[in-house]
């Protein structure tokens, strides 16, 4: 999938858009250290009305900005918490109506193929290893240490 941007961060204006939607990346480590993406996040921590969805490891960007801080995890495919709305990847169908109908638009409730009416909580739960725990907090050390300060 090819992303051409028509904005960089600095051009950005909220009021020009009814919502922003974080995707997800398969490798969050360079963009995890973007202190510009950081910073373009964080100017949005006092927005309590526009829209703000992320869906797979969008969420986790959220989180670093400081956006989820107060917010409970809920072990679900999709949480939707004040103006802002977070989703697993799989529940790409959940996620998008959930957008729509926080945008005002009506919707059904399956209007994508692929959707999960069968999750389970203890899905959304980590099942790491020890070792797999140890090597996650070695590989993003930074993004810990950093939430800790916060």
């Amino acid at each position: 999938l090819t992303v051409m941007p028509v904005k960089t961060c600095d051009e950005f204006s909220a009021q020009d858009y009814d919502c922003l939607i974080l995707p997800g990346c398969s490798d969050i480590r360079m963009a995890i250290r973007n202190k510009k993406l950081n910073d373009f996040l964080r100017s949005f921590k006092d927005n309590q009305s526009f829209i703000i969805g992320a869906i797979c490891a969008g969420p986790l960007f959220l989180q670093q900005a400081g956006l989820l801080k107060g917010k409970n995890f809920v072990p679900s495919p999709v949480v939707e918490d004040g103006n802002i709305i977070t989703s697993n990847g799989s529940a790409f169908n959940d996620f998008a109506v959930h957008i729509a109908r926080k945008l005002g638009y009506e919707c059904p409730d399956q209007i994508l193929s692929g959707y999960i009416d069968d999750w389970k909580p203890e899905k959304y739960y980590a099942h790491l290893s020890k070792d797999e725990l140890i090597e996650f907090i070695d590989e993003f050390r930074y993004l810990i240490d950093k939430q800790n300060r916060y």
